[in-house]
């Protein structure tokens, strides 16, 4: 079975300090993130996008969640993984 990522634009807390992040998911689960560039942080459309999720996301979530891919040896980052869509995981190398 070939595992699908994913990435939108959501909100992260982290210590305290709200941003918009640019997070990855497989099959949902969310396993890593990227920081807006500076033409993305004044882009408040992000913000809009940022908005259509329920939840905001904490490095704790990421933790848990991306220690669960670990452990099920499914991590896209440490494992070889059969991936639908291997070009978003990609991205993570630029």
């Amino acid at each position: 079975m070939k595992l699908k990522i994913t990435k939108d634009y959501v909100w992260n807390q982290t210590e305290g300090f709200m941003r918009v992040v640019n997070m990855f998911f497989l099959n949902g689960i969310p396993f890593t993130w990227d920081e807006l560039t500076e033409i993305e942080e004044a882009d408040t459309s992000l913000q809009v996008k940022a908005n259509d999720h329920k939840r905001v996301y904490t490095s704790e979530d990421l933790f848990l969640s991306s220690g669960y891919l670990i452990m099920e040896q499914c991590h896209p980052c440490f494992f070889d993984v059969d991936l639908e869509n291997p070009e978003l995981l990609a991205e993570l190398d630029d």
